[in-house]
């Protein structure tokens, strides 16, 4: 699997992008690129769907309930980057439910002090805090 992208915001955090195919733009206008295809979809959850029959104006629609699991490559990556103990990096920039699905397994410290989710500063450029990150729940 290839190495995530990394970058240094202009308060001196560097960043790296765990698994998005997105990159990001930091009010500061750094962008952290977006992640391989290839590492992306390696680092999908496991997902389970319930789906629940509905018909809505005469129209059946499924209205689904989500769960998400680490996969076998997130557990080994999440590991593996705890190993390296913050060498090329400070923080590891995560989709929520990866947070969410880390934090459900009862992984804590440190975790919970590297692997964060980004803060929008503003909905309409989608541009990221430089010093406000989302924590697991």
């Amino acid at each position: 699997m290839d190495d995530m992208p990394i970058v240094t915001l202009s308060n001196g955090l560097r960043v790296a992008n765990f698994s998005s195919p997105h990159p990001f733009t930091f009010v500061d206008g750094t962008i952290l690129p977006a992640c391989s295809n290839d590492r992306a979809r390696a680092l999908m959850l496991d997902v389970t769907e319930d789906i629940n029959p509905h018909n809505i104006g005469g129209v059946d629609i499924g209205l689904i309930e989500l769960s998400f699991q680490l996969s076998g490559d997130v557990d080994a990556e999440v590991t593996r980057l705890l190993k390296l103990e913050h060498k090329g990096f400070d923080l590891v920039l995560c989709p929520l439910p990866v947070l969410n699905a880390i934090s459900s397994i009862g992984w804590r410290h440190p975790v919970e002090k590297i692997f964060v989710g980004i803060r929008i500063a503003d909905r309409v450029t989608k541009t990221c805090y430089i010093d406000k990150f989302c924590q697991m729940e």
